[in-house]
């Protein structure tokens, strides 16, 4: 975990991407690999672009991989420019710079989703059902919501709604007042590897023993709410030590309120906004799911008693499986995309037997990259007036032509030749409002691919 300091109380995570493979079987292609970028992102587009770049030479390892599928955050598909500016900084790095076979951006959520192969089975009751994700990351407490059908191939997973940046840090704040309590208390090794400075993935062995020590938490947790003399209760300490070196259920409670305080708030919040009856089952991952104390309020707020009416299922998923749903959807045991808009479509001016003719470039809505025969538009030299699409004027040039979907719109690109940085037009739905002098096909655009 890399850490930019943007102050001293408010450290800002730039996470490492995480990455799987699925290996390929006797006789088939692969492998295929996926790629998580995590819940939310605060680093630039440099940094960004640059992280893709240190990813890629795992990538490219003894096995180059057969076809890419990379999860970001699923604010990045709402529709808006922001998200498609950063997708658009993914398949340059990947796919352009470094030549790699990227097959799609997909939501995280639809990544994490992917990666439960039981969910084919429909123990929710016949397709379509529900699937809420809830990712428990370092910097941000983020929900999405996805429909799951049965597909061929295996489940298709369509994203229909998000919710991001509910919460500040989590299994880094409570992660590290709980190894400072354990710290305080081993003055022959302050800082002992077995915590570990960095609040990520180092905290995962802290949860996992403060799980087994769930049933005595919960205990003196409950016996000190009417005698505080039981938070003196020692809980939590690492092997070979002794309980006087322990973290207390009082200590543990103080380092958690905090946690429990954002997480009851932002759940609440969401299911105010979709309504307890469309969170369907609900699935944790991130660093802090490791945490007992954070799923048992989760689950609580979700799904209220074990044996209440209309109670979620719920199902803890470890930090890495975003990125192997992302193989699964490379590997095509699993398909994620969009909910259907109405198309898009680009009117042009053609060159069709010698003659000036109108014509229509669609622009199918896809999480996935269409392949390298996009159509081509030009915009020509000379004019006294630019192009324009909308209030983005358009500078003279050959482009090729993309669009960015998301949920509540969908972004145009257009890609200068020579490998410029792309222009990106918010559009509404329908077709696109081109001002004169219109955009000429260098060529007659090839027949619809259905990927973008």
């Amino acid at each position: 975990m890399e850490w930019q300091h943007a102050d001293r109380r408010h450290p800002v995570p730039i996470p490492r991407p995480r990455i799987a493979v699925e290996p390929a079987g006797p006789g088939e292609p692969g492998p295929w690999t996926g790629v998580d970028l995590g819940a939310a992102y605060a680093g630039s587009d440099a940094q960004l672009a640059e992280s893709l770049r240190e990813a890629a030479i795992r990538l490219n390892g003894r096995e180059p991989a057969e076809r890419i599928v990379v999860a970001v955050p699923d604010s990045w598909l709402d529709g808006g420019v922001d998200g498609a500016r950063r997708r658009e900084v993914v398949r340059r790095a990947l796919a352009d710079e470094l030549g790699l076979p990227l097959l799609a951006v997909i939501g995280r959520s639809q990544a994490l989703v992917a990666s439960q192969a039981s969910l084919e089975d429909g123990a929710d009751g016949d397709p379509p059902y529900t699937v809420t994700a809830c990712h428990l990351d370092d910097d941000a407490l983020a929900f999405g919501r996805c429909e799951v059908t049965a597909a061929a191939a295996g489940p298709a997973i369509v994203l229909t709604g998000c919710q991001a940046g509910q919460a500040p840090p989590l299994s880094a704040s409570f992660g590290a007042v709980m190894a400072t309590a354990l710290r305080t208390r081993l003055a022959d090794d302050p800082a002992p590897a077995d915590i570990g400075a960095d609040a990520a993935d180092s905290m995962a062995g802290l949860f996992a023993e403060l799980g087994a020590r769930r049933e005595r938490l919960r205990a003196a947790l409950s016996a000190g709410a009417s005698n505080a003399v039981f938070f003196t209760v020692p809980v939590l300490g690492l092997p070979g030590t002794p309980p006087a070196q322990w973290v207390t259920a009082g200590e543990i409670k103080a380092g958690f309120d905090p946690l429990a305080a954002a997480l009851t708030s932002a759940v609440r919040t969401f299911r105010s906004e979709v309504g307890p009856s469309a969170c369907g089952r609900l699935v944790l991952t991130g660093p802090a799911a490791a945490n007992p104390l954070a799923v048992e309020l989760v689950r609580a707020e979700f799904a209220g008693r074990a044996d209440a009416a209309g109670s979620v299922p719920v199902t803890v998923a470890d930090v890495l499986a975003p990125a192997r749903g992302a193989a699964r959807v490379a590997r095509g045991t699993a398909t994620a995309e969009l909910p259907a808009t109405a198309a898009y479509r680009l009117p042009v001016h053609r060159i069709a037997a010698g003659r000036l003719a109108g014509g229509l470039v669609d622009l199918p809505t896809s999480c996935y990259l269409r392949p390298a025969g996009t159509a081509t538009v030009l915009v020509p030299e000379g004019s006294s007036s630019p192009a324009r699409l909308g209030d983005t004027a358009v500078p003279a040039g050959s482009y090729r032509v993309g669009l960015w979907p998301g949920l509540t719109g969908a972004v145009l690109a257009l890609l200068p030749a020579g490998g410029a940085p792309a222009i990106l037009v918010a559009l509404p739905t329908g077709e696109i409002a081109v001002t004169t002098p219109s955009l000429e096909a260098a060529s007659a655009p090839p027949a619809d691919s259905g990927r973008n």
